[in-house]
């Protein structure tokens, strides 16, 4: 599974729980947990870098997504 990163200035959302903001390479992207998808490795490009350091915001976003908000 993937949750795509969207460029911030494309989504047009402020930073948020279920749509946290992140810098990859000097560029601002968002996580969109509710375009999730199962993709094969395969079909991914090299590896730009890591989130492991913003698992706590990640794993929040995809707790709203899929008990809502509120829990």
């Amino acid at each position: 599974m993937i949750v795509p990163l969207l460029l911030a200035e494309e989504f047009g959302q402020a930073d948020s729980d279920i749509g946290p903001h992140f810098v990859i390479e000097n560029t601002e992207v968002v996580l969109a947990p509710l375009q999730i998808a199962h993709v094969p490795r395969t079909a991914l490009g090299p590896s730009v870098g890591s989130l492991i350091e913003e698992d706590t915001r990640i794993i929040t976003a995809l707790d709203m997504l899929l008990s809502g908000p509120g829990r």
